[in-house]
């Protein structure tokens, strides 16, 4: 994941059910503080019409996520480990 501004994210695929592996894709998002280094991210996959919402804690430097992967009818549930 990479932030181009405060609306803007950039995505590379490392695996997916629905984007090959290496392709960058570009999102609108829409970005909450909710505390000091600890965001709210969602935004809607335009090709898929999945649903992501995304908890990223830098200070703990964890990131949850919850999407939803409307072409399979499923909802994941993921967590990483954000590394700058």
């Amino acid at each position: 994941m990479k932030f181009k501004s405060e609306t803007e994210l950039e995505v590379k695929v490392v695996a997916d059910s629905y984007f090959k592996s290496g392709i960058v894709n570009h999102f609108t998002i829409e970005m909450t503080e909710v505390r000091d280094d600890l965001y709210l991210l969602t935004w809607t996959e335009p090709d898929s019409g999945n649903t992501v919402s995304h908890v990223d804690d830098f200070t703990a430097k964890v990131a949850y996520t919850n999407i939803t992967n409307v072409p399979d009818n499923q909802f994941w549930r993921l967590k990483g480990t954000i590394k700058h």
